[in-house]
C-alpha cells in the first residue's frame, strides 16, 4: 500500500494515511516506545487504511528503523 498506493486485498486506491508521531503521552499511545542504556525514544508509525475493505498496513518511518537498529534496544529481537 505504501509504495503502490493500491490495496493488496481488493485493489482499491481509495486509501487514507494516518501518521502517529510525537513524544510518549496519552495522545500518542499508538507509537512504539523503546529505551536503551543510552537513550529513550519513540518510533513514528504510519498506518494505511483501505476505505473499500478496511484492510490496513502499518509501517515504521525509515529514519526510525535506522535509529533503532543502531541503538539496539533491549526489547529488540532480531529474526533471521
Amino acid at each position: 500500500m505504501k509504495k503502490t498506493k493500491t490495496c493488496p486485498k481488493c485493489g482499491s486506491q481509495d486509501l487514507t494515511l494516518f501518521r502517529y508521531e510525537g513524544f510518549p503521552n496519552a495522545e500518542h499511545e499508538k507509537d512504539i516506545h523503546y529505551n536503551t542504556s543510552m537513550m529513550m525514544g519513540v518510533i513514528s508509525l504510519q498506518r494505511y487504511i483501505c476505505h473499500n475493505c478496511d484492510y490496513s498496513e502499518g509501517w515504521i518511518v525509515e529514519e526510525d528503523i535506522r535509529t533503532v537498529l543502531k541503538t539496539k534496544p533491549a526489547n529488540l529481537e532480531e529474526i533471521g
